[in-house]
């Protein structure tokens, strides 16, 4: 028996029912509800981006805050933030999936083995975060440090260099790595 998909999308676009509710009142799967969303292009049911919520009441004059400024935003944390939040929208998704009782044993493999390689990225994005938590921002004299130690290697490079076109270096470098 073929579904009322104009029905089916009356149901998905304007009511309160869930996905889980829609399938069973259709007699669809999962997979059919979503190939019919994304070929027809039908709006999504609740918003991806997160919502921007107004700052506290204050007593503080008009135009000031009693919040101390933002710091600069280090883009390596918001890109781990980024990431986390993209993991945990697969998470949440796989875990929906797995609610279903149409899936088939392949398709439970396939989620299990990404769901593995999920924990895995997790555990790789909690250690980022702990190395760029741990790492201090350049300063002055890390910077002169950072000078410093070019003008040295060029030097070096310059007299290893005018010393081989003498000929009193061999071709290849010794086992000192000179």
């Amino acid at each position: 028996m073929t579904p009322d998909w104009p029905g089916v999308e009356q149901a998905y676009r304007d009511s309160a029912l869930t996905v889980v509710e829609i399938m069973a009142l259709f007699g669809i799967t999962q997979t059919q509800l979503y190939h019919r969303v994304r070929t027809e292009k039908w709006p999504q049911r609740r918003p991806r981006l997160p919502v921007i919520c107004r700052a506290p009441e204050t007593d503080a004059p008009a135009g000031e805050t009693l919040l101390p400024p933002d710091p600069t935003p280090d883009p390596s944390l918001a890109m781990l933030s980024r990431l986390i939040g993209a993991l945990q929208t697969n998470i949440d998704d796989l875990e929906h999936c797995a609610k279903d009782p149409g899936r088939t044993d392949a398709e439970r493999e396939r989620e299990a083995k990404l769901l593995v390689t999920l924990a895995q990225v997790l555990d790789k994005l909690m250690a980022l975060s702990e190395r760029i938590s741990q790492a201090t921002p350049p300063d002055r004299d890390t910077a002169a440090d950072h000078d410093r130690i070019v003008a040295a290697i060029a030097e070096r490079v310059a007299r290893l260099t005018a010393a081989r076109s003498q000929g009193s270096l061999p071709p290849q470098p010794d086992g000192a790595g000179s």
